[in-house]
């Protein structure tokens, strides 16, 4: 019989695995959702960028990691082109909105 081990490194894989499980869910359940709802019905959809970033990024990196960095949109294309230069294959269409969001979502703080 198998036994799993249950390491950090395991609980991380295992966390992991469950993570992107719930990504890929989460277009079903908004289409499943979207089909329902009437017209009217004026519920936020999701901003490209964050599609973008969860499609691109989540692959290797967690939300924490944007929610600790708080800077302007030379700063975020900054720390884009860095994964691009890491191998991260995107279209300059997708460079911009995830820029965008990130930017929009995330912005510079004030120096106190």
């Amino acid at each position: 019989m198998y036994s799993r081990q249950w390491n950090f490194y395991n609980v991380i894989v295992a966390f992991r695995e469950v993570f992107f499980v719930f990504l890929l869910l989460i277009p079903i359940v908004t289409s499943s959702q979207s089909l329902d709802s009437s017209p009217d019905n004026d519920a936020p959809s999701i901003h490209t960028g964050q599609r973008t970033l969860m499609e691109q990024c989540f692959r290797c990196h967690g939300d924490g990691m944007w929610r600790d960095i708080k800077t302007d949109r030379d700063g975020w294309l900054s720390v884009i082109y860095r994964m691009v230069g890491r191998g991260g294959k995107w279209t300059p269409e997708q460079i911009t909105v995830m820029a965008d969001y990130l930017t929009d979502t995330y912005p510079q703080r004030d120096k106190p």
